[in-house]
């Protein structure tokens, strides 16, 4: 039997900084701003967007389960404004 978890939380680091925005769960839709001399942070959104998030760097998404193992991030590229 696989002890998988069926919601893990996901998560989006930014390669520029230390930042981290989440815990976000699958179905979440977030608005992503790679802004490189802004401050990173996670503001709330609007309607169906459920965070708009702001970052210096390359957003690198992972997934968290519930014993707290984490998966490799992977890369989000965000086009320029």
């Amino acid at each position: 039997m696989d002890n998988c978890d069926p919601q893990p939380a996901l998560y989006l680091r930014d390669s520029g900084s230390t930042f981290v925005a989440g815990p976000f769960f699958n179905g979440d839709t977030v608005k992503v701003v790679k802004a490189p001399g802004i401050r990173p942070q996670q503001r709330p959104g609007a309607g169906v967007i459920k965070a708009q998030i702001f970052l210096r760097g390359t957003a690198l998404l992972y997934a968290q389960d519930a014993d707290g193992n984490m998966s490799v991030p992977v890369a989000c590229l965000v086009p320029p404004p």
